[in-house]
């Protein structure tokens, strides 16, 4: 890792800030790290190949580790210690658009080949339904997990181009169907303060 006085990048796809006041911020030209005054490229993130990547997704784990989804797999990072992970080490796909931590230490990983989990030692993929090709992107596939997200009481939701699903207790439901959601493509869920749902869609926002 080094300070570096570039500009971050003209293309920012996500900021977060971590559990101690840090603001990270995931661009077309890597990871950065706010720390203080200090503006630090994370430079040790690379594809397999040792190219850089495009920062999608950005969390940290319960175990204070940031995790990093890109274009090249994922990558964890503990203090000055970075590791990327591809599908050379079981990830379902380098193409990686979301990822989540739960309260357990999982880490959940979204692509556009469905999802994964990953328990500190090795990858499990997760079955999802399959869905619709989104026509109007210039990427995209009937597996794609858009976002995924943990609420306050432990569930799991699941943003897909198959709707949107729910898993908790063992159980995957198809929320969609029950909500009434009337689009296959749903971006995102959000839990506000007083515990509601919402719903992104691409042509419906719900409670």
């Amino acid at each position: 890792m080094s300070d570096t006085n570039r500009q971050i990048s003209q293309v920012v796809r996500t900021m977060f800030q971590d559990s101690n006041g840090n603001l990270w911020f995931g661009t077309q030209n890597g990871a950065f790290k706010l720390e203080s005054d200090s503006l630090i490229h994370i430079d040790k993130i690379n594809s397999e190949s040792g190219k850089g990547v495009t920062i999608k997704d950005i969390i940290e784990g319960i175990d204070g580790k940031i995790w990093l989804g890109h274009t090249d797999g994922v990558s964890s990072v503990d203090g000055e210690i970075v590791t990327n992970y591809y599908e050379s080490d079981g990830l379902i796909s380098n193409d990686v658009w979301s990822i989540a931590a739960d309260k357990k230490g999982n880490i959940w990983i979204g692509s556009i080949d469905g999802v994964c989990v990953f328990n500190g030692h090795e990858f499990t993929n997760f079955i999802l339904p399959e869905g619709k090709v989104d026509s109007t992107r210039g990427i995209s596939s009937r597996k794609m997990v858009h976002s995924i997200f943990e609420d306050s009481n432990g569930t799991l939701w699941f943003s897909s181009n198959a709707g949107l699903f729910s898993y908790a207790c063992d159980s995957l439901i198809n929320v969609s169907k029950k909500a009434g959601i009337q689009t296959n493509f749903v971006n995102e869920v959000f839990e506000d303060k007083n515990g509601e749902l919402w719903v992104s869609a691409k042509t419906d926002s719900i409670i």
